[in-house]
């Protein structure tokens, strides 16, 4: 069986011994998109950070694959580039076909599902996937990374028209439902990886997320990215949690931090690309006085933040609360599926609308967050600013509490709690 260890082969595959997966603790929202691709004959695959639940994901399609009747289980393999030395058997199209005891002429052979985890750490991911599904044989390939794939210099061939993308990112407020996660408060304090999440003692969760954060600088930073200054590297993400939902100015950072500013904007790309902090640039109308090019930053977990920003085990103080509630808004609106585009709107004078949100058919709404609790409903000046230039379809007040309806220069403007934010979009 090549160089492979047979043993943590089928560990990894218990399929092959009459062994079915359980089903998970946690249902997701892309576990039927995702299965339902399976049927399509493009290369999945699937992006986000590490503890995402990626390879829950996976090994509950294998289940669902079984259990369905899209794949028999002697046809259904599993590799884990992290922990299984099988690099050999996916070295080329030829030594995949091999294992998988494919020929040219097999094109009618029953499919085989190939699952394979953390894709990036093949020499030539990009070359290897398209070299396979170029033959049209029978396999179907769903792979897993925790990078976008761009970002890898080794990939040199393009996946277009071969290829279905897929993003996990941490739990949401709807896929908590059922948990402590649920709640909002939290949520703000300790975010959604899944284990997070499943986990009963908050000091074990501290713990989950401790070891979360480092393995993802010493298996992802230094390790694959070749980040050298690692200590700088983390001082610049923990100046970056506590400056959520603000400008990212890296001139003023760089001076801060010794750093120059190339190095930093290097960081930020591989931290966007790997799925730890998200950038909203700004929303440019070509009106004057629109005039910064800085995006802002937030975070893709917020308990990941809270961790880098010293305030994982504080009481969540009314300073804390309204950033993280615009970062969760944020989270809401950019994994809404309606989703076409996300800015801010700035202008020289000093207003600012935390979020223009574009969904698909080109509407647009505007969204202001607060974080003190709703008292009365009135429209802030800069969104009433913002509604008189670009007339957006809707606009809302988020804030805790929020309820009720105003109009504006003859727009409707919604007052909602936060976890109610994407219902601006209802066409009805």
């Amino acid at each position: 069986m090549h160089d492979m260890d047979e043993m943590l082969f089928f560990a990894k595959n218990p399929w092959k011994q009459g062994r079915i997966p359980e089903p998970p603790k946690l249902n997701r929202s892309l576990f039927d998109p995702f299965e339902e691709d399976l049927q399509r004959p493009e290369i999945l695959i699937l992006l986000g950070a590490r503890q995402t639940g990626k390879t829950t994901l996976l090994l509950e399609m294998a289940r669902r694959a079984i259990t369905r009747g899209i794949c028999l289980p002697e046809n259904l393999y599993y590799f884990d580039l992290d922990t299984m030395r099988c690099q050999d058997v996916l070295a080329s199209n030829r030594s995949l076909m091999d294992f998988l005891k494919l020929g040219p002429e097999d094109g009618g052979a029953p499919r085989r599902l190939v699952l394979i985890d953390e894709i990036q750490r093949l020499d030539n991911p990009g070359l290897f996937l398209k070299s396979v599904y170029d033959l049209h044989l029978p396999i179907k390939i769903a792979v897993t990374g925790s990078s976008t794939l761009e970002i890898r210099s080794r990939v040199r061939e393009s996946l277009a028209g071969r290829s279905i993308r897929h993003f996990l990112w941490p739990l949401t407020l709807e896929e908590c439902r059922g948990t402590d996660f649920e709640a909002i408060d939290t949520h703000l304090q300790l975010g959604g990886f899944p284990a997070v999440v499943v986990e009963e003692s908050d000091v074990r969760r501290h713990s989950l997320l401790a070891n979360l954060l480092a393995s993802y600088l010493d298996r992802d930073i230094v390790e694959f990215l070749r980040v050298e200054n690692v200590r700088g590297f983390n001082a610049f993400l923990q100046l970056l949690a506590g400056q959520t939902g603000q400008l990212v100015n890296l001139n003023e950072l760089a001076n801060t931090l010794a750093l120059s500013r190339d190095t930093l904007s290097r960081y930020l790309a591989y931290l966007e690309n790997t799925f730890m902090v998200r950038l909203l640039r700004p929303f440019l109308g070509n009106r004057r006085g629109e005039l910064t090019k800085m995006p802002k930053v937030y975070f893709a977990d917020l308990g990941l933040r809270n961790l880098l920003a010293g305030r994982l085990t504080a009481r969540l103080t009314p300073a804390d609360r309204g950033p993280l509630l615009e970062n969760l808004v944020e989270i809401l609106l950019r994994l809404d599926p309606r989703t076409e585009d996300l800015f801010f709107w700035r202008t020289r004078g000093g207003a600012e609308v935390d979020f223009v949100w574009r969904v698909r058919g080109g509407d647009l709404f505007a969204v202001e967050v607060k974080g003190s609790p709703f008292s009365r409903p009135s429209v802030p000046r800069s969104l009433s600013a913002f509604i008189k230039s670009y007339h957006p379809k809707r606009a809302a007040l988020v804030a805790p509490g929020a309820s009720g309806e105003a109009m504006c220069n003859g727009t409707p403007v919604l007052f909602l709690p936060p976890e109610r934010v994407t219902s601006i979009a209802q066409t009805t």
